[in-house]
């Protein structure tokens, strides 16, 4: 059950909200882990305990939620890796770093696809190579977080 929370949350993190907020963490890892419960009936008795037993579940919701820090962690590192790399950061000055980094915040172009004229692709936001990297980087190449959320990620 706890895996299975584990791995709801690395998709919540993915694809809905990568830094929950501190405050509201604790209330959706319950009912994830509720749901989890829910979809095996060996559990029936961990299920009871979590709908009826504020302890237990508190108790338990503290290993997904410690799980968290490490998953952004990973992927933050893949995140500036390959941001320094296809932003063109790496090698230069800091002022130099802060004008390209304002430059792409403008109109948030960091997000979009570039032509090979140099202008935004403004009909394919977040298809910027970097974005694909980071989530072929962190999701496809796990083939265990492929293969339990193969209907979550038809790509």
């Amino acid at each position: 059950m706890l895996r299975g929370t584990i791995n709801a949350i690395k998709l919540f993190l993915f694809l809905v909200e990568f830094y929950p907020v501190m405050a509201s963490r604790v209330g959706w890892v319950r009912p994830r882990m509720v749901a989890v419960a829910e979809t095996d009936p060996a559990m029936v008795h961990v299920l009871h305990r979590l709908l009826n037993d504020p302890l237990f579940a508190a108790v338990l919701s503290s290993i997904p939620l410690d799980r968290i820090n490490i998953q952004c962690g990973d992927i933050k590192r893949c995140v500036v890796t390959a941001v320094m790399a296809m932003y063109g950061l790496t090698g230069l000055s800091p002022a130099e770093v802060k004008m390209r980094v304002e430059e792409l915040l403008k109109d948030h172009r960091y997000i979009f696809t570039v032509n090979g004229a140099g202008q935004m692709q403004l009909s394919l936001p977040f298809h910027h190579r970097s974005i694909k990297h980071i989530l072929k980087e962190q999701m496809m190449t796990s083939s265990i977080f492929k293969g339990r959320n193969y209907e979550a990620l038809p790509c």
